[in-house]
Parts: structure tokens; sequence; C-alpha cells
């Protein structure tokens, strides 16, 4: 579909949201769709040529960072960057304004909230007590963010008030495709559960542990929880475990 790169933005949203109905919803290994191209190409060129300069992001901690098994401590960092403000360029606003408006949340919430012809219902039935009363007072979270080399964030459960996590990933070409996200599907049976629960109790134990010796804000005990050792240990972070536990489903290229 050949688009006028004269189109005023409230067309350029209707067409992102045109994209969001009309996408397939896949089911392997849940729930989810793949937009390829979200935006029209133009527009979307023109923001990645526009991306903010560095001087406008600010480190920040957020999900994944500090965790990384990189076997290069150089590449190590414990924080990453986002955007302070994506007002000051037009298109970046209009981004920002577009995946934070009730038109964003209602298509998502419309697209996953119905059973599909498999019996599957994308959102489970008990979190659509969040949204019974419209998206109105639902919140949508959007951040731009650089992900210094090194970062990781291991196979995760989604916390149980959030109803659907999405990504734009903004490149140029295909250098950076093999930095996508990966979707990763347990691999379960007797002895997976059992292993599962050893490395929850462990974690729990140790962490235990650490906070009866006082021991929890040295430096060493920081750099041995984000050790490889440490997070085969469970002490790293409750929610995230090792990959050994799970098969790799799909991978989405950035």
């Amino acid at each position: 579909m050949e688009l006028n790169p004269t189109l005023k933005p409230q067309e350029i949203t209707e067409y992102a949201l045109q994209n969001i109905r009309q996408a397939k919803i896949q089911t392997n290994p849940f729930p989810h769709i793949l937009i390829e191209e979200l935006f029209p190409k133009y527009f979307f060129n023109s923001i990645a040529e526009q991306f903010p300069d560095r001087t406008e992001f600010q480190k920040a901690i957020y999900p994944g960072i500090g965790t990384s098994i990189s076997k290069k401590r150089e590449h190590f960092k414990d924080y990453g960057l986002v955007c302070n403000n994506l007002t000051k360029s037009p298109l970046w606003k209009l981004i920002n304004d577009f995946f934070n408006s009730e038109g964003f949340t209602e298509e998502l919430l419309a697209k996953f909230k119905e059973p599909l012809p498999s019996g599957i219902v994308p959102i489970p039935k008990e979190k659509h007590i969040y949204f019974q009363d419209g998206a109105k007072k639902y919140k949508s979270v959007f951040a731009l963010h650089i992900d210094l080399p090194g970062y990781e964030i291991p196979p995760h459960p989604d916390i149980p008030e959030k109803i659907i996590t999405y990504q734009l990933f903004v490149v140029n070409g295909e250098s950076l495709s093999d930095f996508g996200t990966i979707f990763c599907k347990f691999k379960g049976g007797i002895l997976g559960k059992l292993s599962l629960r050893i490395f929850r109790k462990t974690g729990k134990n140790l962490s235990k542990l650490a906070n009866s010796l006082g021991i929890n804000n040295f430096n060493v005990y920081q750099d041995f929880k984000k050790s490889k050792i440490g997070f085969w240990l469970g002490i790293n972070h409750k929610n995230w475990f090792p990959w050994g536990f799970f098969n790799v489903a799909k991978t989405i290229p950035a």
C-alpha cells in the first residue's frame, strides 16, 4: 500500500491501528501478533533518521539491566539509557502520543480479549477485571530505550497486572536483526518441574541467608549475584530463570 508522504498525523495513526486490526494472532508459544510495518515506511525511516541524540538519554534501571551473563566482564552494565523527553521532535511526539492513546489501548484489548477459534483466550479471563470498564482506566506505558552491549533479560513471566506487552524496534537495515525478542516454552516434564522447584527454593533460602548475615549490600555479594553461578542458584531475581529450563519456540528479529 503506497501512501502519500503528506499524510496528516491522524492518517498515520489510523494506518497503524488498521495494521493491528488486520494482523493475524499467532499462538505458538502464546498468543501474539507480529507487524513488520506498523507505520508507513517513509514515516518509519524518518523517525529512525531523527532518533534522539544521546544527550537526550539518561541512565536508568529497568528489567534485565544488571543480569547479563556475558562472558566479557567489560561489557557488563548495571544500567540502560532512557530518553527523558520525547516531545522535542514532532515525529517522536506523534509516536509517544500514539502509544499512550486510548485508541491504541482499545485496539489491543479488542484484539486479544475475544476467544480464538481454537478456544484459547489470549488475555486470560481472570485478567478481564482490569479493563471491564473500558480502556479509560487502563494505562499504556511507552519509553524509548537504548540497551547497552551485554544487556540481557532471561526467560520470565510478566507480572499478573500486565495485560499485554508490545515492542517497537527502531533500526536501520538488518544489522541488528539478531537483537530482537526470543519466545520461550518451558520444557516441562517431571524432571523439569522438579528442577524448577529446587531452583526457586534454593534462591529463596540463599537470599534469606544473605539477609540474616547482613551482606546484601556488600559489593562482593552483589557481584556474586550477577555472576553465572549466582544466576543459576536463583538469587538474582525471583522471576527470571536460566535458559536451560526452556526451549526456544520462536525468534523475532529486531
